[in-house]
């Protein structure tokens, strides 16, 4: 069999024709078409990842700090100079409330005195308590305690008398509208040393205000001081300097004796609490005299029925004069 051979002319034609393929397929690479060599572009090609990337997720360990010397800073993001951190605020303790005003609470030993026709005088027993009291002990003498025992008021006339050719007569009088017919007061020192003799009067300790009369005038108190002089010797006007006594930090007494002449009626009981001079606070209570038995009966008799009571005496009278009339003439005959 003959093999069939390729003419000069034959082989450069097929050289030619090779050239132009590879200058073609050139050509069309650069552009950006799919070669023809088989090869995928890598923009096509899938990527690829690495190990550690197709890794399940899981908790990271923590990664160690480098220790630096840097303080931390409150720079925030965009260049703002830190806010200078504010004081921090003391705690406000709760502001206790005022301390409560004193006040007292006063009774006596008995509400009622029988006056009979033995009355001899008693004693009564005024007693009470500081409430909210400041005092350390009975002894520290930080209050002071007044009692004011005053009977009904009644007008009183006080003469004067003079001398006049070896016989007294009444020459000048003075009237005052409203005088206490029985006082006594007591206190735990001496008047003076409590408070003002102004802030006394003011309170009714003290009578100048009764005794300077209406005009005020030096005589009223010249006249006034004679009644008292006189009442007190009568014992209607008691003044007990130390006659109060403090048993505690809170509780206190004072014993008042009431004489055998005491008129008859309500008492009115009055207590002071004294500070530094200044009244703190006050209590009153009251105590009546009654009379009882016969005297009682006779006395409303009177009272009640006077015509009748007049004639009753009137014949007491007559009937006690013929007795003893008859009586005397039995021992002369």
């Amino acid at each position: 069999m003959r093999r069939p051979v390729l003419s000069r002319g034959s082989l450069l034609l097929a050289i030619a024709a090779a050239a132009i393929a590879g200058a073609a397929i050139t050509f069309v690479d650069r552009a950006g078409a799919v070669p023809l060599t088989g090869e995928t572009p890598a923009a096509t090609r899938p990527r690829t990842e690495p190990v550690e990337a197709r890794r399940k997720p899981g908790p990271e360990a923590p990664r160690p700090q480098k220790p630096t010397d840097e303080k931390p800073t409150d720079e925030k993001p965009g260049g703002e100079a830190p806010q200078p951190a504010l004081p921090a605020a003391a705690p406000v303790s709760p502001t206790p409330p005022p301390p409560k005003a004193e006040a007292i609470e006063v009774d006596v030993s008995t509400r009622t005195v029988a006056v009979t026709s033995a009355f001899s005088g008693t004693e009564i027993v005024v007693f009470g308590s500081v409430d909210n009291s400041r005092q350390e002990s009975a002894e520290s003498g930080y209050y002071d305690v007044v009692v004011v025992v005053e009977g009904a008021s009644a007008p009183t006339i006080v003469r004067e008398k003079t001398r006049m050719l070896g016989i007294w007569v009444n020459s000048e009088r003075v009237r005052f509208e409203t005088l206490p017919l029985y006082r006594a007061v007591a206190s735990t020192r001496p008047l003076e040393e409590i408070a003002e003799a102004r802030i006394l009067s003011v309170n009714g300790v003290n009578l100048d205000r009764t005794l300077r009369g209406p005009m005020g005038s030096a005589k009223s108190l010249a006249f006034g001081a004679a009644a008292i002089r006189l009442k007190r010797r009568d014992g209607l006007y008691v003044n007990q300097e130390f006659g109060v006594a403090f048993i505690g930090r809170t509780l206190f007494r004072a014993g008042v004796k009431l004489p055998a002449n005491i008129p008859v009626g309500p008492l009115d009981v009055r207590v002071l609490l004294f500070k530094d001079g200044k009244v703190l606070a006050s209590k009153a209570a009251t105590v009546r005299l009654e009379r009882q038995g016969l005297e009682r009966l006779i006395y409303d008799f009177a009272y009640e029925h006077p015509f009748f009571y007049g004639l009753l005496a009137v014949s007491l009278a007559v009937g006690a004069g013929l007795i003893a009339s008859a009586v005397f003439q039995r021992q002369t005959a």
